[in-house]
């Protein structure tokens, strides 16, 4: 027998896609909003707490509901994608600070897309730097450059699997990368990029 008193999912979806648009980035994951970038929650921290919302938010647990409930959460849904997305990339995420200062929630558009500019670096580097970090190596560039299999991800057990197969590519376990990453995909197998990380994996473990 349901609580009357309890809401319905219907009405928890209602209420978050009315608020959604007057809340920031940390609120909607439910992570304190740090003082300077020095401060800022690990990427870890950041992943659980998205893995937590979408637990309740991913569009897979809306399937028997009326269309504009399914619609509601899907824009939530991707409402986090996109907090994680900023949040976890150090040049978007100090480009945000400033943003939230002027009182603007959201990146959009190009903001989320142009590149770095002399401003936004120095924002990244922690307070009291005098002095430039060195040259970063080409291969560590190459390396920045491809996404992490996790930021590839939306389905919670996705993203866990993932995770672990980032770790096992950073100590060089290829092979149980590979299998870490196949247990990622067989979560979401209709995620193209994803497949394609997988299929690069494979490659390299050959």
């Amino acid at each position: 027998m349901s609580d009357p008193a309890r809401p319905s999912t219907r009405e928890i979806v209602r209420q978050w896609f009315e608020k959604i648009d007057r809340m920031d980035y940390f609120s909607l994951l439910r992570v304190p909003r740090p003082a300077t970038v020095d401060a800022w929650p690990s990427d870890g921290e950041l992943r659980r707490a998205f893995a937590t919302f979408a637990g309740s938010f991913h569009p897979d647990r809306f399937k028997d509901e009326d269309e504009q409930t399914r619609e509601r959460a899907t824009v939530i849904f991707r409402r986090a994608n996109e907090a994680l997305r900023v949040l976890t990339n150090p040049e978007l995420r100090a480009r945000y600070l400033r943003h939230v200062a002027q009182g603007k929630l959201r990146l959009e558009g190009e903001e989320m897309t142009r590149k770095a500019t002399v401003h936004a670096m120095e924002a990244i580097r922690p307070a009291g730097a005098g002095t430039p970090p060195p040259p970063v190596p080409a291969s560590s560039k190459r390396m920045a450059a491809v996404p992490s299999l996790a930021s590839l991800c939306t389905h919670p057990a996705a993203i866990d699997f993932a995770q672990q197969a980032d770790a096992l590519v950073a100590k060089g376990e290829s092979k149980k990368a590979l299998f870490q990453a196949q247990l990622a995909l067989n979560k979401e197998p209709t995620n193209e990029k994803l497949a394609e990380r997988v299929a690069a994996l494979r490659t390299s473990v050959k």
